[in-house]
């Protein structure tokens, strides 16, 4: 459901002519490797609940 919310968001940023710098999902915690092996493919990422501190899949482009 939050793959289909995330493209319906980025076309309706395209028809507003606004730019989308990159999709993802907050999750509370690290997905299985299937899953996260299907948005990394929908170029969609991830963060996920670490302690007291977040983590992404995207080399700390969503969190410090």
């Amino acid at each position: 459901m939050a793959i289909g919310q995330l493209f319906d968001y980025k076309q309706l940023m395209q028809k507003a002519r606004k730019g989308i710098s990159r999709l993802a999902l907050l999750l509370p915690e690290r997905p299985a490797r299937d899953m996260e092996d299907l948005l990394t493919s929908l170029k969609i990422g991830i963060i996920w609940k670490s302690g007291r501190t977040f983590s992404d899949n995207c080399q700390g482009e969503f969190v410090p």
